[in-house]
């Protein structure tokens, strides 16, 4: 079953041809939470669980290459995440495919009788000014071809409905209610009274494959300062990969990685810190200027007048600006503190 984006579509139309009786994605739910967190949204949580035996291995499509994507939404809230594809993904043949992000904490798994996703980064779902929320409803998608499986827990099945958690457990298989907006692991479309905004999860790209989470100019990654960390951060992020050069940006903008991208914590980029060895170390966020040999971005300070190389990032265009010099002996600003933290790109 695949769920396809056409413009002007109305919802009533999709209630005609989605509604009315069970179909072959509609699974029961064991459990589906959803946590809220006043004080830290970055603590917000989704989990659910089917243990349905209408779940197959097969109905999954390669969500290793293609991604999946999960659609949590109400009557007031509609959370759409995509799991992209890459090494994060692994396959035990003819059994089951699991996702697990040791940066985000999301993970994913299908396999015969059991389908079971958890999000613990980007979740936007919340209850605090929504509850009670009376029906949740859960779409998702192994793959662009895979089976959309419906999950919804409404009436009996919600066991709490509060504030700060919804939970459901044991709800039978129903039709989910239409949903608000496409959610597939291609392309995810919101579509407001008069716009229509298309997204494509860019990463990983052919040269760009992920983006580090902002820094200021002493990078300190994998508990360890300067591009080492950035380096080690980045292969453990996606395997093989290193902290992106300048020029390797610039190749990543010509092959078209920047387009709408985000950092692992789902931040949307917008600004890159420009390392290049060849630059000089007053404009590398150096720790001291006087010994050339102190290791480059090391530095979040401002009385040594140092700075740190940049470009900014249309992110809707995925256009690189002009190089930004670091520095006043550059032309540039002190750049280098907290204030001015931008992002590292991982590169291969």
């Amino acid at each position: 079953m695949k769920r396809i984006a056409i413009a002007g579509i109305s919802a009533a139309f999709l209630m005609s041809v989605g509604g009315g009786s069970a179909l072959a994605g509609d699974i029961s739910t064991k459990k589906l939470q959803i946590k809220d967190h006043a004080s830290d949204p970055l603590k917000r949580q989704v989990q659910v669980f089917s243990k349905d035996v209408g779940v197959l291995y097969t109905d999954a499509n390669n969500p290793g290459t293609d991604g999946m994507s999960i659609q949590v939404y109400s009557a007031t809230d509609d959370l759409c995440i995509v799991l992209p594809g890459g090494p994060e993904w692994t396959e035990k043949v003819g059994k089951s495919w699991k996702y697990k992000n040791s940066i985000t904490k999301n993970q994913a798994q299908i396999a015969d009788g059991k389908l079971q996703v958890k999000i613990r980064s980007g979740v936007t779902f919340t209850l605090a000014d929504d509850f009670p929320q009376d029906a949740v409803n859960v779409q998702v998608q192994f793959g662009d071809l895979g089976e959309v499986f419906c999950m919804r827990c409404s009436g009996a099945g919600i066991s709490k409905d509060e504030e700060l958690k919804f939970q459901g457990k044991d709800c039978a298989a129903a039709v989910c209610d239409v949903p608000p907006s496409i959610c597939n692991p291609n392309v995810t479309t919101t579509t407001t009274t008069s716009t229509t905004t298309t997204t494509l999860p860019a990463l990983p790209g052919t040269i760009l494959k992920a983006v580090l989470t902002q820094t200021n100019g002493r990078f300190n990654y994998a508990m360890t300062e300067g591009t080492p960390g950035a380096d080690a951060m980045c292969n453990t992020t996606f395997p093989g990969s290193h902290a992106c050069l300048y020029s390797e940006l610039v190749a990543a903008e010509a092959a078209g990685d920047l387009d709408n991208i985000k950092d692992v914590d789902d931040d949307v980029v917008t600004a890159f810190w420009a390392i290049d060895p060849l630059r000089p170390g007053s404009a590398q966020c150096i720790q001291n200027v006087d010994l050339p040999a102190t290791p480059r971005w090391t530095y979040n300070t401002g009385h040594q007048m140092m700075g740190g190389d940049f470009v900014n990032l249309d992110n809707g265009t995925g256009v690189l600006s002009a190089l930004q010099p670091g520095g006043p002996p550059n032309g540039g600003p002190v750049n280098c503190t907290g204030a001015a933290s931008k992002w590292v790109g991982c590169c291969q």
